[in-house]
């Protein structure tokens, strides 16, 4: 469940993380809960991860779903940011979508799909797994690995320098600017 008081916290390497996920598909994020959660974990953590399952599907740039996902992804993971959270990662729109530095700290909006069966658009069968490299409780390192699903939830890996893999990567880089500028 998510939002519900249940959390996470696992030591890596001497490093303690906190991960807690929130719904915000099929009804509001609790706000308050948002921060009673955080300040719940931030005592105990070295590093706050706060995972959202919100947004419309289908979409380059995050937005807000009238009746399915009320919440703007922007407000709620600029309040996690400011409730406290070190590392935001969004999910739900099936499109890979832009990442954000707020306050200095990374928001990822959504990774696409992984392993689905949506294979009815290019979009939806792409996707990228996020590799997050901290020292000590700072993030200093972001790597973003393209894939696409072949053959009904049958990841690939894809190269991001070529192709396939640096078309996703760059329409990931131009939405992130495009988000940065406004």
């Amino acid at each position: 469940m998510s939002g519900l008081g249940l959390y996470e916290i696992r030591d890596i390497r001497g490093v303690k993380f906190a991960f807690l996920g929130f719904n915000g598909v099929g009804g509001r994020v609790d706000r308050a809960e948002l921060k009673r959660e955080i300040d719940l974990v931030r005592p105990k953590a070295d590093v706050v991860v706060v995972q959202f399952h919100w947004g419309k599907e289908y979409e380059l740039m995050p937005t807000s779903a009238a009746g399915i996902a009320p919440d703007n992804p922007r407000e709620i993971g600029h309040l996690a940011i400011d409730d406290g959270a070190d590392l935001v990662i969004g999910n739900h729109p099936h499109w890979v979508e832009p990442v954000e530095i707020y306050n200095g700290k990374l928001i990822t909006y959504a990774h696409g799909n992984f392993i689905f069966d949506q294979m009815w658009s290019q979009e939806t069968r792409e996707g990228v797994v996020g590799s997050y490299t901290f020292y000590g409780s700072r993030l200093v390192r972001v790597d973003y690995r393209p894939l696409v699903i072949d053959n009904y939830a049958q990841p690939r890996w894809l190269d991001d320098t070529s192709g396939e893999g640096k078309t996703i990567i760059d329409r990931m880089a131009g939405a992130s600017e495009r988000l940065a500028a406004g």
